[in-house]
């Protein structure tokens, strides 16, 4: 399974910025949801040894500590919100519960889903708000970006063979940890062995023997360069020799292939469009400080008056 870290970049891995945008949000909430719930179970939050620590005095403490932080992010918050809202590019709560529906797909189950929010503390609703600021600044970021069909044509040229369907293979593997061990195991292949039951049997690759040994189909940059040589170089339904790779000992069985296919113009013009969206998008912490430059920001308690703003 992926980290939460590498699932919030998968969401736009072409911009390493926004996937820092979500941790923006974490500690919103914090303060007036942990007094809204501690409020509603009384005063008191803990007893220690019979003294009790009341809800003022951990709101005055993490108000201490915390505010000025908390503050800050709530400000910004509040601002990148305003622009979507000024500049039309709010999404509806329909669209944002599409993209948290297809982040969550991203878990095989919702078990899984759930201990990766425990495991870093964050909760359903938390998501669904930084999911809220990313599509904001996303579209602010590229609002006035405009590709023509000239751009579309020309960089479809410089990259069409990048655009195309490279050549796949099919393949299983046993993988074992001694070359010994796969010599044994290929003289019985050889022999007629079933390779799925020795896989289940023998590999050490926890990730396919219950599958027979079946990756699936693979380019050649998917596999490390030993493993893809030898595959690559094998017609459906011929086993290979043992290949050592870095993992350890392998023996490959090609099941099926998909000859290289090139790219049509029409097919890829979505994807060409999208990509120089992005190439052209603006940087989203430059527009996070512009907007954050614009804002007025008045205080009214004293302690935070070094945050107030554009107040001449």
């Amino acid at each position: 399974m992926k980290s939460m870290k590498e699932m919030f970049s998968g969401l736009h891995p072409h911009r390493r910025a926004l996937a820092a945008c979500l941790l923006l949000g974490l500690a919103l909430g914090l303060w007036g949801g942990l007094q809204g719930r501690a409020s509603s179970r009384g005063d008191v939050v803990v007893t220690v040894n019979g003294q009790e620590i009341t809800k003022d005095l951990f709101y005055a403490r993490l108000e201490r500590e915390s505010g000025a932080s908390v503050l800050n992010q709530l400000i910004m918050e509040t601002v990148i919100r305003q622009a979507g809202e000024q500049a039309g590019v709010a999404p509806t709560d329909e669209e944002i519960a599409e993209k948290f529906n297809q982040f969550k797909a991203n878990f095989p189950d919702e078990a899984t889903f759930q201990n990766a929010l425990a495991q870093y503390g964050v909760q359903e609703e938390q998501l669904i708000e930084e999911l809220h600021m990313i599509t904001i600044l996303d579209r602010l970021s590229t609002k006035d970006v405009v590709i023509t069909e000239d751009d579309v044509a020309a960089y479809f040229a410089e990259n069409k063979e990048k655009l195309g369907q490279p050549e796949q293979v099919r393949a299983s593997h046993i993988l074992v940890d001694s070359e010994e061990t796969a010599n044994e195991i290929l003289a019985d292949l050889e022999g007629g062995a079933d390779f799925a039951a020795i896989a289940a049997e023998k590999s050490i690759d926890p990730g396919t023997k219950d599958r027979g040994g079946d990756l699936g189909f693979f380019t050649r940059t998917d596999m490390v360069p030993e493993f893809a040589d030898a595959a690559f170089a094998l017609e459906p339904n011929q086993l290979s020799g043992v290949v050592k790779s870095p993992y350890g000992y392998h023996i490959i069985l090609v099941t099926d292939r998909k000859e290289a296919v090139a790219a049509e113009l029409e097919d890829v013009r979505g994807q060409i469009t999208e990509t120089l969206r992005r190439e052209r998008a603006k940087d989203i912490n430059e527009l996070i400080r512009e907007l954050m430059g614009e804002a007025k920001v008045e205080a009214h308690w004293d302690q935070y008056r070094s945050m107030e703003r554009n107040n001449d």
